[in-house]
């Protein structure tokens, strides 16, 4: 024989009052409370209270997540690119290059950029492995 289970006994009675609150309103409601010895105005203060503190808890995980999201924005994100000679950085140009003529996917922005200059070079192709053309070894990505 298997005994239907049933909620404890303290569940139940909190289910109990929450159905008759609920079903209550205003004078009626206020008597209810008093007749099981709640005050009307101490619950709606600690409602408030409680809300109160529900919003301070929600606005302070979204400033905590900012602050994350920022946090991890600001580490530098680097690549092995910029450690590898100019022979192997302008061989890594050549290939974006020949990927941009191909495919008509990219183009290069509008900038003053000397591809002779490592410096300006480097910028570059940092700035195609922070945008996921090239991995962390100057391959491309498909």
């Amino acid at each position: 024989m298997s005994r239907k289970q049933t909620k404890p006994l303290n569940e139940r009675i909190l289910a109990e009052i929450w159905d008759s609150m609920d079903a209550l309103e205003g004078s009626a409601l206020d008597e209810y409370l008093s007749g099981i010895g709640l005050v009307s105005e101490e619950l709606l203060q600690h409602y408030q209270k409680s809300v109160k503190a529900a919003i301070l808890m929600l606005r302070r995980s979204r400033f905590e997540e900012a602050q994350l999201h920022l946090r991890n924005r600001s580490l530098p994100i680097t690549s092995n690119v910029v450690s590898f000679d100019i022979v192997r950085k302008r061989q890594i140009l050549a290939s974006i290059n020949k990927r941009m003529a191909q495919t008509k996917d990219m183009t290069m922005a509008a900038r003053n950029h000397n591809e002779s200059a490592e410096e300006d070079l480097d910028s570059f192709l940092e700035a195609c492995f922070r945008l996921g053309v090239i991995d962390e070894d100057g391959n491309l990505k498909v």
